[in-house]
Parts: structure tokens; sequence; C-alpha cells
């Protein structure tokens, strides 16, 4: 059997934190651990309240695919997320992601 390649674990972390956020969210589980309760009618509307959250990296590692972009590894720094890859034309290259909304803050092509 083939030993999987970086680029592979990393799309299969991706999918499984995922899938791990989504089964917590179906079963009301906050990503701490806590239980998660429901917001009262007093508690600001998500559209009203600034957002912090961070997409999943399945969801930031087809943003990349998106820019043209195959991914071979991802880095995370704080709210940026650093993509390692290489474009259509096969240079490689760095893309600088926003991790709220995925918006490209940076592209460079390593020489």
């Amino acid at each position: 059997m083939p030993q999987p390649n970086r680029r592979s674990l990393v799309l299969l972390l991706a999918c499984w934190t995922a899938a791990v956020v989504a089964i917590g969210a179906a079963l009301g589980v906050a990503a701490d651990g806590r239980k998660a309760t429901p917001a009262s009618s007093s508690t600001p509307t998500p559209a009203a309240a600034p957002s912090t959250s961070m997409l999943s990296l399945a969801e930031l590692a087809q943003r990349a695919n998106d820019e043209g972009i195959r991914v071979e590894e991802i880095e995370i720094h704080g709210r940026r997320l650093e993509v390692e890859g290489y474009d259509a034309d096969n240079r490689e290259v760095e893309l600088v992601l926003d991790r709220r909304n995925g918006k490209v803050l940076s592209r460079r092509f390593d020489d």
C-alpha cells in the first residue's frame, strides 16, 4: 500500500475537522465541548453581532482550489492561513487567506 503524501494528509485532516464540527453542531455541543445553549430573545442575532468565527480548513482549502492552487501545505497563524501549492502553470505559490472570510490577503510566487 503506498504511503499517503502530505497533501492527502492535509486534506484528510481538513475533512475530518469539518465532519467533527458538523457532528458536534448537530448534537448541540459547542466547540469547547460544553453543551450549547440556545440564544435568548435578548441576545443579538448573528447578523447583528460582529463575526469572530473562522471558516473550516476544508472551506479554506476549497477557497485556495477556487483560486487555482493545488494545495500542498497549510499553516495556521492566528487569523491567517498560509497555503503553499502550485498554480496551473506549475509555479510554486503561497496564498495568505483570512480565516474569518476566506479573502485572499496576498499571493506570492516562489522562485
